[in-house]
């Protein structure tokens, strides 16, 4: 792996990092003491480059990242925005990119940024001339791990449908040395960047992102396959309004659109669809909404469109206001659905033991889910505090085995949309089964 390379933003000398600080769950989920770690670490690695928007959290982001940039706002380059649908608005100027929402956004923004001495013009600032460290190739070494050393792994405490929580719950970590170390949430569109930067060790995300961040330098790695699309278990499923006049996807042209984030499986995989059946994919309003407030942003007309993953999706599918459109299977039968888990480079080669505890158990509970789908419905019921008709079922790859169609899937993608070089990342780069009993079993 090579150094951070910085990349010019736009022609005003200002230079950025190839990776965004996302701080779509600052303020909300993010609580600020796991923000701050989070801002501290991706700074540490050489990102200087942080976005929010006046619709995350109803502006509490925007407040949280001056504090934790104002120490250092003239090393941070600062980007925010204000077409995100504003969860507090009422009437037509309150939404989107109307003439009045945007000089009160723009004037909310300075008042609650500028105010905290983090002001953008600020925070525009090339930073140090500090040679960014170094990562290292991210394939796995062998090293010895000590008998009686016990391994924590650093891992989200996300209310959602998760193998680390349900192997642990089913015991499968026990007889090994290795546990989890929950360490509180993190929203979705940060677990790869902190995983390949080392904050957490463990994290499970869409493939996509797991390339790019290779891509840009970060040290991770794939160790487990994930999710198995099928008809009845897709990966997301496509909502809209009952009464909506969307019912093809050339209708999808000049509406609103809210995923989960940019740069996964949501982006892409839809594009791609829309792409096939002749949809200007530019015509579309993209916007991102967390699942869990996808339903209510759709039913209050915030959005047209919402793509919605599991756990959350089960709600809107029991909504009788809304229609469900079509799930990820009925676009590309479920090629792009798998979100694997990534492991931190260091810590693989550090760990070589723990992490094949770590593969081992989450397999072992990847295929109890599969022979048990309603009791593992009850468990996750149970976490996250959902009726359990609202916890839709889940599939895995059997094994947890990684197969290379789905990455090369992804690695095809970005190339077309240009977000990677041609020759950037190959497969091989990407995952390893190296850890994995089954597939040593298999070989």
């Amino acid at each position: 792996m090579s150094a951070i390379e910085y990349r010019p933003l736009g022609r005003h000398g200002i230079k950025v990092s190839p990776l965004t600080l996302g701080t779509m769950m600052f303020g909300g989920q993010t609580d600020e003491a796991v923000s701050r770690r989070i801002t501290d670490k991706a700074f540490e690695q050489g990102v200087n480059f942080i976005d929010t928007a006046n619709g995350y959290n109803a502006g509490a982001s925007e407040q949280v990242v001056g504090r934790l940039i104002a120490a250092r706002r003239q090393q941070w380059v600062l980007a925010t925005k204000f077409v995100n649908p504003d969860p507090d608005g009422a009437g037509p100027n309150n939404r989107r990119n109307s003439d009045m929402q945007a000089h009160n956004s723009r004037r909310a923004f300075i008042k609650q940024v500028a105010l905290l001495s983090a002001a953008g013009a600020a925070g525009l600032i090339l930073p140090g001339c500090d040679k960014p460290p170094k990562v290292v190739d991210g394939a796995p070494a062998v090293i010895r791990q000590r008998a009686d050393q016990v391994v924590k792994f650093k891992y989200p405490d996300n209310p959602s449908f998760d193998l680390v929580y349900l192997a642990d719950s089913l015991g499968y970590f026990d007889g090994s040395r290795t546990r989890p170390d929950y360490i509180g949430k993190i929203a979705a569109p940060q677990i790869i960047p902190l995983v390949g930067t080392g904050e957490i060790d463990f994290g499970t995300r869409m493939v996509p992102l797991v390339i790019s961040a290779i891509a840009s330098g970060l040290d991770l790695k794939v160790v487990a396959a994930g999710g198995k699309t099928l008809q009845e278990a897709p990966h997301m499923k496509y909502f809209v309004r009952a009464d909506s006049g969307i019912f093809t996807p050339k209708d999808m042209e000049g509406k609103t659109v809210g995923f989960n984030s940019f740069g996964a499986c949501a982006e892409f995989v839809t594009k791609k669809y829309l792409r096939e059946h002749q949809v200007d994919v530019d015509k579309i309003n993209w916007v991102v909404i967390p699942d869990n407030q996808g339903e209510q942003t759709l039913v209050s007309r915030n959005v047209d469109i919402a793509i919605i993953h599991p756990p959350a999706s089960g709600g809107a599918e029991h909504n009788p206001e809304l229609r469900k459109l079509w799930s990820d299977y009925d676009l590309d039968k479920g090629l792009g659905g798998m979100a694997p888990y990534s492991g931190y480079g260091k810590f693989i080669r550090a760990n070589p033991e723990a992490t094949q505890d770590f593969v081992a158990a989450i397999a072992k509970a990847a295929n109890w889910v599969n022979a048990n789908p309603d009791e593992a419905r009850k468990i996750v019921s149970q976490r996250i505090g959902t009726r359990l008709e609202l916890v839709e079922r889940y599939a895995y790859i059997d094994d947890l085995i990684i197969t290379e169609p789905p990455i090369q899937y992804y690695i095809d993608i970005l190339q077309s949309e240009q977000k990677i070089r041609p020759g950037a990342v190959s497969v091989k780069d990407v995952y390893t089964n190296d850890f994995n009993p089954f597939a040593k079993a298999k070989a």
